[in-house]
């Protein structure tokens, strides 16, 4: 049992992981940086950098949903999760 809990949060830490890097490949496909492909973001809660490292994105606001691989929050607040969730609440 102790194993198959082991295994299906280290699934859930990868397919997390791959989740946010295939939402990023829009932008990443290049070695270098074209800000022309990012969009125009406003942000009311702060922003931060995608996966690649080129893209402004906007940071999840307090009270609203977040994911803690991919969407993080903003305004000095963190993602705390539900039990057993991968999402959970900006606090």
């Amino acid at each position: 049992m102790k194993f198959a809990l082991i295994l299906a949060f280290a699934l859930l830490v990868v397919a997390s992981s791959l989740m946010e890097v295939t939402e990023a490949s829009e932008y990443c496909d290049s070695p270098s940086c074209d800000l022309s492909k990012c969009p125009a973001v406003n942000c009311k809660c702060g922003t931060h950098l995608d996966p690649c490292e080129c893209c402004t994105r906007c940071s999840t606001c307090p009270g609203e949903r977040c994911y803690l691989y991919g969407y993080p929050c903003g305004n000095g607040s963190s993602c705390k999760l539900e039990k057993n969730e991968k999402y959970g609440t900006c606090v």
